[in-house]
């Protein structure tokens, strides 16, 4: 499965008080990041994501879990759902989002993320 884990301080309510619904566009590929809603305890982002490739239209939420001392991005369980690269972009574009907040990349299976996290940088 697609995710993220950023660590650091980071106040979920802020996230979802700014958040508002954007469109990228590139050809027929379309993604959309259309809702957020947060849960009562405010521990859990949920982002409503609309995916557009090849064609084929998922509908589907990532979800941002306050764990106490990390974050996780990753899309809901969902076994019909496709997780190629589109959803993985959709997913990377949350989790950078939150790391121009303050957070830091800890670990990723997500490409667009992992040059964050490279070896030259490091150094």
């Amino acid at each position: 499965m697609p995710h993220a884990i950023l660590v650091g301080q980071l106040d979920l309510e802020e996230v979802w008080k700014a958040f508002s619904p954007h469109k990228k566009v590139e050809g027929a590929r379309v993604q959309n990041w259309s809702a957020c809603f947060m849960r009562n305890d405010a521990k859990q982002l949920l982002f409503r994501c609309i995916a557009r490739d090849l064609g084929v239209t998922q509908t589907f939420f990532a979800v941002v879990e306050d764990k106490g001392k990390s974050f996780t991005v990753k899309c809901v369980d969902d076994p019909n759902l496709e997780k190629g690269p589109i959803i993985q972009q959709m997913i990377a574009r949350i989790s950078s989002d939150l790391i121009d907040r303050g957070l830091r990349l800890d670990k990723t299976n997500l490409a667009d993320l992992q040059e964050i996290n490279s070896p030259e940088e490091a150094e």
